[in-house]
């Protein structure tokens, strides 16, 4: 397995610390400039950015599948600082933290009322299907 593999996998595992290119380095036995410039070569992106995209992809579920509160939030995925969390995440989405939340609470919410306008229509349209279908065969049954 190579250098690059053997980093993202390191990556992969441990983006949620709070780790630095000298702990990457001392892990694989490598140059700190030479696995920069692997990564950025193998992956097309900076270490570093590729490790705040995952932090704020981890963020974005872990908002979505809990209440934890947003200081919660941002230690999980590995910042120690909420409120340089906070700017990082409104950088990547555009919006912040709580605005996040809120807005796929509401998307959420319409699709859980579409869905049960949905079900009501469909039953409606069943149950309508089912007495037309019973009123024909009502009628065939009385001519025979």
């Amino acid at each position: 397995m190579c250098s690059s593999d053997l980093m993202v996998r390191y990556v992969e595992r441990n983006y949620c610390k709070n780790i630095t290119l000298q702990d990457i380095a001392t892990q694989l036995h490598a140059n700190q400039s030479y696995l920069s410039r692997l990564y950025k070569t193998c992956s097309g992106v900076n270490l570093f950015d590729d490790i705040q995209r995952r932090r704020i992809a981890k963020a974005k579920e872990r908002l979505l599948a809990s209440d934890w509160k947003v200081q919660a939030v941002a230690e999980y995925v590995g910042f120690e600082d909420s409120a340089y969390f906070s700017r990082v995440f409104k950088k990547e989405t555009g919006m912040s933290p709580k605005e996040y939340r809120n807005a796929h609470e509401k998307n959420k919410n319409f699709c859980n009322s579409t869905f049960h306008n949905f079900r009501c229509w469909f039953y409606v349209f069943y149950q309508a299907v089912i007495y037309s279908t019973l009123e024909i065969l009502h009628s065939v049954f009385i001519f025979f």
